[in-house]
């Protein structure tokens, strides 16, 4: 869990740099400026899916009941948060939905790509 949280902590500061770079060349309509606690939430929640998924490894049907509904719940709160933000600060809508968007897919990607490395078929067969 230690080298997971490291690589986490790099993603976070990474993506963290890359969008306040990137404000920088957005047009001002585009770009979300109080953005530095989106990424923590974020990782916040990869963070607690990940360590849910390494107490379940050791099931399989636990862990895919686990990681399925988490995904899920996951999705809800994200779209929860984006429906809230949207009702209470409409002029700011579209940089933040696309502010999230991109938080979003790097943090998935690297949740995917974690997983996939911890928890696939190490030993599976494979066909030519």
């Amino acid at each position: 869990m230690q080298r997971f949280l490291v690589k986490l902590l790099l993603l976070t500061a990474l993506t963290a740099g890359l969008y306040y770079l990137a404000g920088r060349y957005l047009a001002e309509q585009w770009y979300y400026a109080s953005f530095f606690w989106l990424p923590l939430l974020i990782a916040s929640v990869t963070a607690g899916l990940h360590y849910g998924l390494l107490k379940r490894k050791d099931d399989s049907k636990k862990f895919i009941r686990y990681y399925m509904g988490s995904t899920g719940l996951k999705l809800f709160l994200y779209l929860l948060i984006i429906i809230v933000f949207a009702f209470a600060n409409k002029p700011q809508v579209i940089p933040f939905a696309l502010c999230f968007f991109f938080f979003y897919l790097s943090f998935t990607i690297f949740e995917v790509a974690e997983a996939m490395e911890h928890f696939g078929n190490k030993g599976s067969n494979t066909r030519s």
